[in-house]
C-alpha cells in the first residue's frame, strides 16, 4: 500500500490473533531532511523539476496532511529545522 505522496507503507495488513489484555497503535515515521540542510546542499537535489517541491511551506503541507490522514497513535518527526517548523506552525 502506498500513500498519497507515493510513500510505501511497511507493515501486515493481517490480523495477529490478540492475547488477552493486548492493544493496537500505530505508528508514523518520518526523515524530513532540515531545510537548512536542503538549502546548504542545494546541488544533491537539481534534478527536482519543480522548486516548489522543495520549499518549506509544500513539504510541511504534504507532511502535516498525511499525518492527519492516517491518525497515527505516535508520530516521530526527525531531520528537521527547529526554528523553521515552529515558526511555519504558529
Amino acid at each position: 500500500m502506498y500513500t498519497a505522496a507515493g510513500r510505501k507503507l511497511h507493515g501486515n495488513s493481517s490480523t495477529v490473533s490478540a492475547q488477552k489484555n493486548s492493544f493496537k497503535f500505530t505508528i508514523a515515521t518520518y526523515n524530513v531532511l532540515a531545510q537548512n540542510l536542503l538549502e546548504e546542499n542545494s546541488y544533491l537535489y537539481s534534478h527536482c523539476s519543480e522548486l516548489r517541491y522543495l520549499e518549506w511551506s509544500y513539504r510541511q503541507q504534504q507532511l502535516l496532511a498525511e499525518i492527519i490522514r492516517y491518525e497515527p497513535d505516535v508520530s516521530w518527526i526527525s531531520s528537521f529545522d527547529v526554528v523553521v517548523w515552529v515558526g511555519g506552525m504558529v
